[in-house]
């Protein structure tokens, strides 16, 4: 018993002060009859879904999704029901069209969305004021707009996976000086 305490405690100190809250990430079939209170991190990982469950706007603390190696091609609007989304994840689905839901979620930090079709950023990113990574990895982005600039809590930005040429790659890394952005060599192709 003393034994449980002790791990109690320091469970308790070690989340007290560590900086990054951490959650335990549930699949789906295993929040259904959960209290929505009690869940913070769900992952829809891999369940070839193409849309999602309305029983998930239940989940209103939820601060992480992730929805990867999905058939998604749209987010709801509903999407912004769940106001504490810190963590989103919508790598590897079928999204061509930047799903607009996502500048609705305002409290967003990281947004993983490599492996898609997605060929611009809205310039509606700029709602998500507290966005610290963006993953574009792997996407056709032609026109990343101008609400990615006033992002100020931008800290990396992964936009390998197109080939961009020498003066866009140098307007950007100027554009964004505190940001560290990966792209692959440049080429001559779009200069």
């Amino acid at each position: 018993m003393r034994l449980l305490f002790v791990l109690f405690l320091s469970f308790l100190w070690s989340s007290f002060f560590s900086q990054k809250e951490t959650f335990i990430t549930y699949n789906w079939s295993d929040v259904q009859g959960a209290n929505p209170d009690t869940i913070f991190s769900i992952s829809f990982a891999k369940e070839k879904l193409s849309e999602l469950p309305i029983q998930l706007w239940k989940f209103k603390k939820l601060k992480a999704l992730n929805l990867q190696r999905n058939r998604f091609e749209t987010l709801p609007d509903s999407l912004e029901q769940l106001t504490e989304i810190e963590f989103l994840d919508i790598s590897h689905n079928r999204f061509a069209v930047f799903p607009l839901p996502i500048t609705r979620l305002y409290k967003l930090k990281v947004l993983k969305a490599s492996s898609n079709k997605l060929n611009y950023i809205s310039n509606n990113i700029e709602n998500c004021e507290k966005l610290e990574e963006i993953d574009l990895y792997d996407n056709l982005i032609e026109d990343i707009g101008k609400g990615l600039y006033k992002l100020k809590e931008l800290r990396l930005l992964d936009l390998r996976g197109v080939m961009y040429g020498t003066i866009f790659q140098s307007q950007l890394k100027a554009s964004l000086p505190n940001v560290k952005i990966k792209l692959d060599p440049p080429c001559k192709c779009m200069d």
